[in-house]
């Protein structure tokens, strides 16, 4: 499939760079999680070793692309943000943003939102800038469930390129069918589209953040059905356990269960909402985790 949605590690939407789709032939029939280590490991030597700021800057991004190709969003985020801060005296924001667009999709909303703001005050020209300010409404859109900062991008040009996500947020989180009926007419190849006619039609191109909203076509596997919080998202079982340690110790109980996303199945952890979820979380944010409601 040749259209990409906007997500961590790749450029505006619809323009799948051919690295990413070279990349898939290449590993297609032979051991894919394999050989990404393999070469992760190779690109961590060059960054690790080489004196030169641009051979860094440039194996920390392939190895985000190759990590968010992956679905693991922790290292992808963490690749992204070597790169963005591999020459201090000159940072680079759009890979700060990129950083930002993993951080979403593992529920990580206050290291979102740091990346974001950091790039939207210093206001350096740049092509990302579009997309900070994207993220930026998103993130109301998550944190608050308030879509008017998403809606008002909708008129302008330069946010053409996401109105497809806008719709698909917009719909998720209000559950207005008029929301889904414009992608649908305006849109109908787009990702956004398939993935709610037939997820498996974009299981080839990799996980993005919209993809994580709740959504009753989503399988999700828990133990409870009590309003629950969603405090992060893994694509690796020991890194949510991790998580459900540190909630435990931090006095909050949690639950970890399994969401399948176009076909990949990924950890989530969950704190029950109790009687007062708005109260349990500022305890949580309070504590350092962050959180939202999920249905």
């Amino acid at each position: 499939m040749m259209q990409q949605s906007a997500g961590c590690g790749m450029p505006p939407r619809y323009a799948a760079p051919l690295f990413s789709m070279l990349f898939l032939i290449s590993f297609v029939g032979y051991g894919f999680t394999e050989s990404m280590e393999m070469s992760v490991l190779r690109l961590e030597k060059i960054a690790a070793s080489s004196s030169s700021l641009s051979e860094k800057k440039d194996a920390y991004v392939q190895m985000a692309k190759l990590l968010y190709l992956a679905g693991d969003m922790e290292r992808a985020a963490a690749a992204w943000q070597n790169a963005a801060m591999t020459d201090k005296n000159n940072r680079d924001d759009t890979a700060l943003i990129e950083a930002a667009a993993c951080f979403i999709a593992m529920g990580a909303f206050d290291k979102a939102s740091a990346n974001i703001r950091t790039a939207l005050i210093a206001e350096k020209p740049s092509a990302s800038m579009p997309k900070a300010r994207y993220l930026a409404a998103a993130l109301e859109a998550f944190r608050r469930l308030d879509i008017a900062p998403l809606l008002a991008l909708l008129p302008d040009p330069l946010y053409s390129t996401y109105k497809p996500s806008i719709y698909y947020i917009a719909w998720k989180i209000s559950n207005a069918a008029a929301y889904k009926t414009k992608l649908f007419s305006e849109y109908p190849n787009s990702p956004e589209t398939l993935a709610i006619k037939d997820g498996k039609a974009v299981s080839a191109f990799p996980s993005i953040f919209w993809q994580f909203l709740p959504s009753a076509t989503e399988e999700t596997s828990r133990p409870s059905q009590t309003a629950m919080l969603q405090a992060g998202v893994f694509s690796k079982e020991e890194n949510a356990q991790t998580l459900v340690k540190k909630l435990l110790i931090a006095g909050f109980a949690s639950e970890s269960g399994t969401k399948t996303v176009n076909a990949q199945t990924y950890w989530v952890v969950l704190v029950p909402g109790g009687e007062n979820s708005t109260m349990t979380l500022a305890r949580l944010k309070a504590a350092g985790f962050d959180a939202f409601p999920v249905q």
